[in-house]
């Protein structure tokens, strides 16, 4: 059976047997990477029976479609770092190069790993969908790549390009980081390091608090309500906004730049000519350049941030007066969370700002300028990913792309008007926030989960 039934049989039937063979195959690596993150077996093993609690209560929802090795992936990362947060933790990593070539050393050492292991789930966390879903599948779960192939829906060939793709992109995160290896050094070291066995007790730890979770510890049972709430909050993304413009924060000033497409500089550059000179002629200004299909996405995005709704009506081609009315919501939504993940992020840092902000969305910072951007004559399609929006179509008219309304067919209308209907109550929350009503993250979490409930 494939995950998906497994969850399925799950959450129908509350199979112990199903459950359990899920646990079978991603206990080790879900243990290992969060063990990697927390740096303490003990609260390792606290972190992995959260992770699968929180697995089992979301087992319906979860059901109806996702890579679970990817959502199994956030999941422990968040939940990692409230563990780190709520214990006081602060660790700094001292990170030195190792350059090395794949002649003198063949094998990846332990010394090396140990310089890896900090840095390796935050950038494969940084990696696009695509990226990130191979690199999980390949050498966290271990999987072949004809099982990846088939997990993913492509040919086995693809599989391994993706999978070489995305190795050679953590490395030059690594790279970034201070870490120096080659793709092949890399690999062996994935290969050899990256899943360990979980201990016994792990296993039955979790077993226990699926069948009785009022049982777990309170370490346990406060980090899997984290889990529950943060990956709610995301939800905001994953369920309602998705469809469209689901992407991370990005540079806006990079993009507003695309938007613009105008350049004012030459004239700031070139002081007024005295009286007596000849009067100069008026300086002839170029139109912007057409926006690219992506241009155009980014543009949309930057709108909804900005609560731009005419911005964003007009990125769209000859949308009706019932689309419109959805972009205007969508518009209202996401600015309101962007003027919460600011509030949040000026109170307590961009860090936490990322816990209540921009998680869960399937779509990394880097996915928008690296989305693959496919042009056939008068359409073209700009790929956000799977997690994410998915492919986003656009056509032109006749200088001028714009996207498609047929985008807007996948919106789960019922989870925007929702979400809509919470926007006053968000956008109350941030001017409690910039108030200084909340005093941690701690108090914060509680009123998010509040909002949530509402």
């Amino acid at each position: 059976m494939t995950d998906l039934q497994l969850l399925q049989q799950h959450a129908t039937h509350r199979d112990p047997g199903a459950f359990n063979e899920l646990v079978t195959r991603h206990l080790n690596w879900v243990y290992s990477a969060a063990l990697r993150q927390v740096q303490d077996a003990h609260l390792a093993d606290d972190v992995t029976q959260a992770v699968f609690l929180a697995l089992s209560q979301s087992a319906a929802k979860l059901a109806k479609g996702v890579v679970l090795t990817a959502w199994l992936f956030r999941v422990t990362q968040r939940t990692s770092a409230m563990a780190i947060r709520s214990q006081g933790r602060r660790r700094k990593h001292e990170r030195r190069a190792a350059i090395m070539s794949s002649e003198q050393q063949p094998e990846m050492d332990q010394q090396t790993w140990e310089e890896l292991a900090p840095v390796l789930d935050e950038l494969v966390g940084k990696l696009n969908e695509t990226d990130r879903q191979s690199i999980l599948l390949r050498y966290y779960q271990q999987k072949s790549f004809a099982e990846i192939s088939t997990t993913l829906d492509i040919d086995e060939a693809a599989a391994r390009k993706r999978t070489s793709r995305a190795v050679e992109k953590l490395r030059t995160l690594l790279q970034n980081k201070g870490v120096t290896t080659t793709s092949a050094l890399l690999v062996a070291g994935l290969s050899t390091y990256t899943t360990q066995p979980a201990p016994a007790s792990t296993a039955a730890g979790i077993a226990a608090v699926v069948a009785t979770p009022a049982a777990a510890s309170a370490t346990v049972l406060t980090l899997t309500q984290g889990a529950l709430n943060i990956m709610k909050w995301s939800n905001l993304k994953i369920g309602s906004i998705a469809a469209i413009l689901t992407l991370a924060a990005i540079g806006i000033s990079l993009a507003v730049a695309q938007v613009s497409g105008g350049n004012n500089q030459q004239a700031a550059a070139n002081p007024a000519k005295p009286a007596t000179a000849p009067a100069a002629k008026p300086p002839v200004t170029k139109p912007a350049a057409p926006l690219t299909p992506k241009g155009v996405v980014e543009a949309a995005y930057i709108a909804a941030l900005t609560g731009d709704e005419e911005t964003m009506i007009k990125s769209f081609a000859n949308p009706t007066a019932d689309q419109e009315q959805t972009l205007r919501k969508v518009v209202r939504t996401m600015s309101a969370v962007e003027e919460l993940r600011k509030a949040v992020a000026s109170e307590f840092g961009e860090n936490i700002a990322k816990q209540f902000g921009a998680l869960g969305s399937g779509v990394s910072a880097t996915d928008i300028t690296n989305a693959p951007e496919t042009i056939n004559g008068a359409q073209a399609i700009v790929d956000l990913g799977q997690a994410g929006p998915g492919p986003l179509p656009l056509v032109k008219t006749g200088d001028t792309w714009k996207v498609s309304p047929t985008a807007l067919q996948t919106m789960n209308v019922d989870g925007l008007n929702q979400w809509e209907r919470k926007a006053p109550a968000i956008r109350k929350l941030a001017a409690d926030i910039k108030a200084g009503k909340f005093q941690s993250p701690a108090e914060l979490q509680k009123a998010m989960g509040g909002l949530m409930r509402q």
